[in-house]
């Protein structure tokens, strides 16, 4: 897409001694000293659900085993878009309600989910009205309305893209000034 960029970044567990949560840790931590402070998760089901009444009261965090009580309702939500063929859910929270446990949990389950970094508040209002229909569900490539966000916002995508037991491989994604001016941070503790 003309105007994004991404990075791929390995980090070997044998020569960083870190967990993936202990990267990805550090990652959250560098770029909100670069300005990246506000950071929500979305996340999504990657295909149609049946519309019932057993997947509508499940919604999307209860099968994901996040436990929504104690956590105020400004800082996650959820919303349901209806398509002829069935249902899907989407949701957004704020990354440090979640935990980093959490997330890496989220990534291995749902590929169309995504850690979104901005240098502005967001809120679970202003994600709802961003992606009123959802966004597009394709694996662990981003969508294009998600990059078309990220491009016009000045957001960073970012997710998880496998963890073996000698590495983490994380993606980046964002407009290209946005992401060339934080590969130095990224990397500083690679």
């Amino acid at each position: 897409m003309h105007g994004c960029a991404g990075m791929e970044f390995h980090w070997p567990r044998a020569v960083s001694g870190s967990s993936c949560g202990d990267v990805l840790a550090k990652t959250r931590r560098a770029l909100a000293e670069h300005g990246y402070a506000h950071q929500w998760t979305l996340v999504s089901h990657e295909t149609l659900q049946p519309a019932n009444r057993v997947t509508r009261h499940q919604g999307i965090w209860k099968p994901l085993g996040v436990d929504l009580k104690g956590l105020p309702s400004e800082s996650i939500g959820e919303w349901l878009v209806e398509y002829e063929e069935g249902i899907r859910f989407f949701g957004a929270a704020l990354q440090d309600a979640l935990g980093d446990a959490s997330l890496l949990a989220i990534w291995r389950q749902m590929k169309s989910s995504w850690l979104v970094l901005s240098m502005r508040p967001m809120s679970v209002a202003t994600l709802r009205s961003w992606f009123r229909q959802g966004w597009g569900s394709t694996g662990a490539l981003p969508p294009s309305d998600l990059l078309n966000m990220a491009r016009s916002e000045d957001l960073i995508l970012m997710r998880c893209l496998e963890t073996t037991p000698t590495s983490c491989i994380y993606l980046a994604l964002g407009a290209a000034a946005t992401i060339e001016s934080q590969i130095v941070s990224l990397r500083a503790f690679h």
